[in-house]
């Protein structure tokens, strides 16, 4: 994927990643990885065209791989299928009124001369195979008290040297909120077996100290099998000097239980935590191997709305003490509370009279249902989720069907990119506007 300007990506309303905004990041395509649904999934993407590329013609470039649970694949690409608007909803990811988007405009097809580069496959991509699933509690493999565990992991920089970034790869089995000192970073969708993909964070850190705080929640679960819970991590801290390090989960990983608010946690000292207790290697029972990585954008990359969907206005140059714009935000706005009222006015008349004619009516008229919509609904905005007692049960909670049985993480092959090859570049931005556009995919997917 790849758009003049800036893009975010939503996965059916979790964040997965975004590009920079620079004047030739548009040459340079992002590959990202989600987990999907297994009946439907939403992609959206907010594109922001800061007008500092007058050069280039605007757009937004895409090339989705669909993986299915029987390790055949399929293409998605940006065509008219897509809608778009530049009317940009407050509940963007997940729009519940469709009225302002329309088919994408076709700007043009993509053409290998164009120049646009994918990213080279890591020759060392991040991986838990050293890794160990940890938890407050000896055999929490086997069943574990639900609750809130907190775990913090202290991270001084060696001498000579300098921590720049980091790329955080973890899971938990059911559900887990990353904090990097103190800043919150992310989690995983709310649902209950997504433990089976790793999330996957790239992250900046301080020069010389950092902490790690992982909030795990293990849900109650009814079921006779038990009610396992554990923790998985591993996080790849990057020098300035280009040299890099690997933290992993172990019994070094400080642990607190009953975790209610995280400044509590946060303020208590690493001497009234305890070590946490190593539970076994990946691809353990209960756990087995995990499905796959998704890429997942840190809280303070996500865009929150309002979305700025035109151009910035020129200084006013008028001779008012008031700008026109507040002048006539007062006209329009007196004019619209004026409507309101005629209309609410209007509307208990017209309820009045609908009543009488109901209880004179004989018979009543059938009941219209409601159409459903064509999107699933998903959490309008990326934040931590409450850590109070919610009484989530496994058996309350969807649990997709994510399995695939090709490539996984665990055997350290990469699934290779899809290809540009029939990708059009089929959202067109205006200068200083932003856009957001939409694909519905409807099938079973992996």
């Amino acid at each position: 994927m790849t758009a003049v300007g800036k893009f975010t990506l939503w996965m059916n309303g979790q964040p997965i990643g975004a590009s920079e905004d620079i004047s030739d990041g548009w040459t340079f395509a992002r590959v990202l990885r989600a987990q999907l649904n297994s009946t439907g999934n939403l992609f959206s993407v907010l594109v922001e065209n800061s007008g500092k590329f007058p050069a280039s013609p605007p757009g937004l470039l895409v090339s989705i791989q669909v993986l299915y649970t029987d390790s055949t694949t399929s293409s998605l690409v940006s065509d008219p299928s897509w809608l778009a608007t530049s009317n940009i909803p407050v509940d963007f990811p997940t729009p519940f009124e469709l009225s302002h988007f329309a088919a994408a405009a076709v700007a043009a097809p993509y053409k290998s001369s164009q120049g646009i580069s994918l990213p080279s496959p890591d020759p060392a991509p991040l991986t838990l195979n050293d890794s160990s699933w940890i938890w407050s509690t000896q055999n929490a493999s086997a069943v574990a008290d639900p609750g809130t565990v907190g775990f913090r992991k202290t991270f001084p920089t060696p001498a000579g040297k300098s921590a720049q970034s980091a790329t955080v790869l973890m899971t938990a089995d059911n559900f887990f909120q990353l904090y990097i000192n103190g800043n919150y970073i992310g989690s995983p969708p709310g649902s209950a077996g997504l433990w089976k993909y790793a999330q996957q964070f790239a992250v900046n850190l301080n020069a010389t100290l950092n902490t790690f705080t992982v909030v795990a929640r293990n849900f109650p679960d009814s079921r006779p099998a038990g009610n396992p819970a554990a923790f998985l991590g591993a996080i790849k801290v990057i020098y300035t000097d280009g040299t890099s390090q690997i933290i992993r989960t172990d019994s070094s990983w400080l642990n607190g239980n009953n975790v209610t608010s995280l400044p509590v946690f946060l303020s208590i000292p690493d001497a009234n935590l305890s070590p946490s207790f190593v539970q076994g290697p990946l691809g353990m029972r209960p756990w087995g191997p995990l499905d796959g990585i998704s890429d997942a954008l840190s809280a303070a990359s996500v865009p929150v709305p309002p979305f700025i969907s035109s151009s910035t206005p020129s200084p006013s140059t008028s001779k008012h003490t008031l700008p026109v714009g507040a002048i006539v935000g007062i006209v329009c706005g007196g004019f619209f509370v004026f409507l309101v009222a005629f209309l609410v006015c209007w509307r208990r008349r017209r309820n009045g009279k609908g009543k009488v004619r109901d209880r004179e009516a004989k018979t009543s008229s059938p009941a219209v249902s409601e159409l459903p919509h064509p999107f699933p609904m998903g959490a309008f905005f990326y934040e931590p989720l409450p850590m109070q007692d919610q009484s989530d049960t496994g058996a309350d909670m969807p649990v997709p069907t994510m399995r695939r049985d090709g490539p996984s993480l665990n055997d350290g092959v990469d699934v290779p990119p899809p290809s540009y090859t029939d990708a059009q570049s089929a959202v067109a931005v205006g200068s200083g506007k932003s856009v957001v556009a939409l694909n519905r995919d409807s099938k079973g997917r992996q």
